[in-house]
Formats: C-alpha cells, structure tokens, sequence
C-alpha cells in the first residue's frame, strides 16, 4: 500500500464497550454513534486486523465526529495494543496515547474529521501487517460543553 490507502474502518457500531467509563451507544438523526459525554474520560475500544498490505510507514487515525456544543475544543487520545499470535490476550497492554485537540465546529452536530499520526514501532505497539488488534479512543477533556458523537475512525497508511 501506498501512503494515504485505507488499512482499516471502524463505525460506532464496532464498539466493544469496556466494563466501566464507556462511551453510549446513541443515535444521531436515526444514524448509530458513540456518544462521548463531558468530564467522563469515557472509551471505546474496537478490535481489528490491519491490512496485510500495510509496509510500515506509520499510521494515521481519522476520527470523524460531530459535537453537540459549537464552541471550545475537543480533546481525543488513541493508543492501539497488538495481539502478538504467541502471547495471552486475556490482558490489554495498550501503547501510549497519542492525541489531538481540535475546535469543535462552529455549528453544532457538524461533521468534523480530525488526525493522530502515530510512527511505525513503539507508538502503534509494533504492530505488524496481518495482525491482530485492539484500538481504544477516548474523549479527554471538557471544555466543549456538550457530548461527542464518534461517527467511524478510518485508519491510513502515513
């Protein structure tokens, strides 16, 4: 693959909640989303395989969401945690986060599309072409004064 090709989609309807500070499932003019309350730190997590396509050139997360507020920021932290084919999966050992912090939209529940890039190796917890994985998103601040609505994340090639 090329820098720019999709390796991976995820929708709100992926989500695998984790057992406390989730992110609630929602419905946004008839269309599922997660939504992200304020002061909550809340997560989803979703679980993939990433193309076997992928040459190592780092990743970059797409993070479509619209924000029930129109002023103020919306911080969002990623981190992925590989699944080695050798080693148990019946615990997390997530990456560091990385994240962003954007203006929402001037206009309330408007799309916005806002990226984290993360290197090969250490950042996206050495993930390889073909693997397994776990992608946690977490909403991480509150200043925007109103829920999140995560739409889809689309992971590309850097």
């Amino acid at each position: 693959m090329a820098s720019g090709d999709t390796l991976c989609v995820f929708t709100s309807v992926a989500n695998e909640p984790p057992t406390t500070n989730y992110a609630l499932f929602a419905a946004l003019n008839a269309h599922p989303v997660l939504a992200f309350t304020i002061n909550t730190n809340q997560e989803g997590k979703f679980t993939g395989v990433l193309s076997p396509h992928y040459t190592g050139g780092g990743i970059t997360a797409y993070i479509h969401y619209s924000c029930a507020a129109n002023t103020n920021n919306v911080t969002w932290g990623v981190s992925f945690d590989a699944l080695p084919a050798t080693a148990p999966t019946n615990t997390d050992n997530y990456a560091a986060e990385q994240t962003t912090t954007n203006a929402v939209p001037g206009t309330a529940n408007t799309l916005a599309v806002v990226s984290i890039a993360f290197t090969n190796g250490a950042q996206i917890d050495s993930l390889a072409a073909g693997n397994a994985f776990h992608l946690k998103i977490r909403r991480t601040d509150n200043s925007a004064n109103g829920d999140a609505h995560l739409i889809a994340i689309e992971l590309k090639e850097t």
